[in-house]
C-alpha cells in the first residue's frame, strides 16, 4: 500500500485567503473534537491564530508552487511531504494520539524505506526497528509489530480525506 499526502490547499484554513505562489505554509495533521483525522494548511503569518488542537499528529512546512507542475515534480513533492510528516511524528508528544502516531510511524517508515529515504539498521530488537534517515544520518526507532488489521482499516478510511 502506498499512501501519498494530498497536495497543498489553495487557501489558508485560518483566514480563507488564497495562497500566492512562493508563500510559505504550515500544514497540520490532527484529530478534531469528534476524533476525525483532519489536515489544515495555514499561512505562516497566521499560524499563531490557528486554534491548535490537542491531538496534533504532526506538522510540516511547504512552499506554494504553481499549478500544473509536471508529474515528476509532483511525485517528488508528495514524497518530500511524506518524509516531513514522518519526521514531524517524532516531535509531537500528545498522549491522546500516541497509538495512531506509532501506527503512522510504522507505515510511513516502511514506505520511506522502500523509497530509500530511510534505511533499516538490522533486524528489530525488542519490538523496535531502527531506521537511518539517509540524508541527515539521524537514527529513528519505530515500533515493529504486526499492526491490528482493524486499526489499519480505520486509519486507511480516515486517510481517504487526506490522501489520494
Amino acid at each position: 500500500m502506498d499512501w501519498q499526502i494530498k497536495p497543498l490547499a489553495r487557501e489558508c484554513a485560518v483566514s480563507g485567503e488564497p495562497f500566492e505562489i512562493g508563500d510559505e505554509v504550515i500544514c497540520f495533521l490532527y484529530r478534531d473534537e469528534e476524533g476525525q483525522l483532519q489536515r489544515a494548511d495555514v499561512a505562516t503569518s497566521k499560524v499563531d491564530d490557528f486554534p491548535r488542537p490537542e491531538a496534533v499528529l504532526g506538522r510540516w512546512g511547504r512552499e506554494v508552487k504553481p499549478r500544473g507542475e509536471d508529474e515528476r515534480e509532483a511525485r517528488a513533492h508528495a514524497l518530500a511531504t511524506t518524509e516531513e510528516l514522518f519526521l514531524s511524528l517524532f516531535e509531537s508528544d500528545s498522549a491522546d494520539v500516541a497509538e495512531d502516531r506509532e501506527l503512522f510511524k510504522q507505515v510511513l517508515g516502511l514506505m520511506l524505506e522502500r523509497k530509500r529515504i530511510l534505511r533499516s539498521q538490522g533486524r528489530p530488537v525488542d519490538g523496535q526497528q531502527s531506521y537511518l534517515h539517509v540524508r541527515s544520518k539521524v537514527l529513528y526507532s519505530v515500533q515493529s509489530s504486526d499492526p491490528d488489521p482493524a486499526s489499519l482499516v480505520r486509519i486507511q478510511e480516515e486517510l481517504n480525506s487526506l490522501v489520494f
